[in-house]
């Protein structure tokens, strides 16, 4: 199926759903971050905040 082609909508069947987002991208698992680096960048988060919470605790 090709995604560029594909017409979705909210009543589409679940399978042609799954098929497009199995085929949203050439990798089948990108593991870098490399992705997400231009999200932050447009979201302006790359540059570290002055003050960091960090809330730690056990299960």
């Amino acid at each position: 199926m090709n995604n560029s082609t594909v017409s979705l909508t909210a009543t589409s069947p679940l399978a042609q759903w799954l098929s497009y987002l199995e085929n949203s991208h050439f990798k089948a698992i990108d593991l870098g971050l490399d992705r997400i680096k231009s999200v932050a960048k447009a979201l302006d988060l790359l540059t570290p905040a002055p003050f960091v919470i960090t809330v730690g605790g056990t299960n």
